[in-house]
């Protein structure tokens, strides 16, 4: 990928490297978030999900390989993340797709194939890897949406008084 390259020159070398690191863990977060809520509000472990989004991170943080000067193998990490991308969008709609109407479906194969066309087009043009961030930034409102809320209700257990005992 053409932005990859800005990973191995020195001067944007140690901005890049370390954004893209945080970015990785940040994103490694979310990733484990959505599966918790998935698995609360389906109260049932989703294994396709969780393997779409281990192999996502996985290959993500494989990328920041590229930073090594001697290496030229990268470019498969980065392959393995476009595509567990595109399979974790599948499985977060995976309800969607089987059970939504023909224009609900539309919107997750849509977005996949723009994800790929532009995934593509990025490898062949640099100018590509501003439509591939812009896709990328459309994915939280215009694939995922958050149907149900979760709601926590906090109850007390008992008053505490000044001493620091509690009353019973």
């Amino acid at each position: 990928i053409p932005m990859a390259a800005a990973f191995r020159s020195k001067p944007y070398g140690y901005i890049a490297t370390p954004m893209w690191f945080l970015m990785s863990v940040n994103l490694s977060a979310g990733i484990y978030l959505t599966v918790v809520q998935q698995r609360l509000q389906d109260k049932r472990y989703n294994w396709f999900l969780i393997a779409c989004g281990a192999l996502f991170v996985a290959s993500l943080a494989l990328c920041d390989l590229v930073i090594l000067e001697q290496e030229r193998f990268s470019w498969v990490f980065m392959l393995f993340a476009g595509t567990s991308l595109m399979m974790w969008v599948i499985a977060l709609s995976r309800h969607t797709l089987i059970n939504g109407e023909w224009r609900e479906r539309l919107v997750p194969i849509t977005y996949v194939l723009a994800l790929a066309g532009c995934m593509i087009g990025s490898c062949l043009h640099w100018a590509f890897c501003f439509f591939l961030a812009f896709c990328l930034c459309l994915y939280p409102n215009a694939v995922y949406h958050h149907n149900q809320p979760i709601h926590v209700s906090l109850t007390s257990l008992g008053q505490i008084d000044g001493s620091g005992s509690d009353d019973h």
